[in-house]
């Protein structure tokens, strides 16, 4: 796909000598912060066991601390690990943390975007394993954090020095162990394995996907460096897509198509129209033209490799996790944002269904609804339907029951002018409560 192009991390900010943090918030409590663990293997016994606490949140990191931080600066602990690592050993580390809504660590609560955020590396960078990951799987996640954070704590606490651990002993130090699928380096047997032998490594912000068995949203937000001075944790470098060369599948953490924005979006590639250029992605998120069907990636993942600013041309729409900016139905109502009737877009419509005529699907025709005069049929680019969008779809109009801002009962075409064609609108044939067949 051309000439690779990597994240790079420039004016760091180093933030001083180490000094003693308060304890790490458990998930629970909503605001949690990134975790540095490590520990130094010769084969599989464990030499050197470490962890950190980093003391920047996740909420600073998800949302863009703005510079790259150096914290652990100047840490006894992280020191004595580099020591530890002598000839024929193998230094592992991984930055790790979560957190969510007081809904708790449930599918339920999960499978909404951004209710449960977690944050993770993946061995060799790796992104196939992570973006397989699911909802069931984030509970398992959270669950563990919430067991393993005060354990952590009181390590800490009782045998480093407030703000870091290290020793011999994964029991007693840093409690992240590769040798054990049942723990925070593996994720708790629901994820990918998260250590990096390579002192610079892609950091993950990772949430649900909209549906209890949805896939994971990931984002890219950028390159940490590990050294025995100190990690580096980078700005938040916006979303990065993932695209698996064998399947043409490209899947990517958020889409724009008119006003509307597509969430965990998959896509099978048909060719490149643009080849990759630039070191840094042009835009804040990938977009779709319905006018010439291509497709604008800002940044995408491809093995351990970042490529920027391609366009392609697409053979298919695979799924859609979620969408905002569109159309919404809960019975008996169609929610519409925004619709253009001959040369005006109304806004912000309410209106109920007479009737499902084509249900289309593929990638939007359009970037909003349009209405026909000749045949009263309303043509939606995208509805979301319950945990389902669905794309394409001609409906019947029934009654318009409100329109930008106003609330009438009904609002008929004489009193609003829309749809101003008076043979669009019959009102003895109002139907209510119709439920659509999507």
């Amino acid at each position: 796909m051309g000439t690779i192009a990597k994240f790079t991390v420039g004016g760091a900010l180093a933030l001083g000598a180490v000094s003693a943090n308060a304890a790490i918030a458990t998930p629970s409590s909503g605001s949690s912060d990134a975790i540095l663990f490590a520990e130094v293997l010769n084969g599989s016994t464990v030499v050197a066991s470490y962890a950190g606490d980093t003391g920047i949140s996740l909420n600073k990191l998800i949302g863009g601390t703005n510079t790259t931080h150096t914290v652990l600066s100047g840490d006894a602990n992280l020191a004595a690990l580099f020591a530890a690592d002598k000839s024929g050993d193998t230094l592992y580390w991984a930055i790790e943390g979560g957190q969510y809504t007081s809904g708790g660590s449930n599918t339920t609560n999960c499978k909404t975007t951004g209710n449960c955020q977690y944050l993770t590396t993946t061995g060799n960078n790796a992104l196939v394993q992570l973006s397989l990951r699911t909802t069931i799987n984030l509970d398992a996640w959270g669950n563990g954090l919430q067991s393993d954070i005060p354990t952590l704590n009181g390590n800490i606490t009782t045998n480093g020095n407030g703000i870091s651990v290290e020793g011999g002993s994964v029991a007693s130090a840093g409690l992240w162990d590769l040798n054990t699928g049942n723990s925070i380096a593996n994720w708790y047997n629901n994820g990918v394995q998260t250590g990096n032998t390579n002192l610079s490594a892609n950091l993950f912000y990772v949430t649900g996907g909209g549906s209890s068995i949805a896939k994971v949203s990931i984002t890219n937000l950028g390159t940490a460096t590990l050294s025995a001075t100190g990690l580096q944790i980078p700005t938040s470098a916006g979303p990065v897509d993932s695209y698996n060369l064998a399947t043409r599948k490209l899947t990517m953490p958020t889409l724009g198509i008119g006003a509307a924005t597509y969430t965990n979006t998959i896509v099978t590639v048909a060719g490149i129209v643009t080849p990759p250029s630039g070191t840094s992605p042009k835009g804040s998120e990938d977009t779709y033209n319905p006018a010439n069907s291509q497709l604008t990636v800002q940044a995408v993942m491809v093995g351990s490799s970042i490529f920027y600013n391609a366009v392609v041309s697409l053979a298919g729409l695979d799924s859609i996790g979620s969408v905002t900016g569109a159309d919404s139905y809960s019975a008996p109502d169609l929610t519409i944002s925004a619709v253009q009737v001959g040369s005006t877009v109304y806004t912000d419509v309410i209106i109920t269904v007479a009737g499902i005529d084509r249900l289309t699907g593929g990638m939007p025709m359009a970037a909003l609804d349009t209405y026909n005069f000749s045949n009263r049929e309303l043509t939606i680019a995208a509805v979301q339907v319950g945990s389902k969008v669905y794309t394409n779809v001609t409906i019947t109009v029934g009654s318009i029951l409100h329109v930008g801002g106003s609330h009438p009962a009904i609002v008929t075409p004489a009193s609003r002018g829309w749809f101003s064609e008076p043979s669009y609108f019959d009102h003895s044939a109002d139907v209510f409560g119709l439920r659509p067949r999507l």
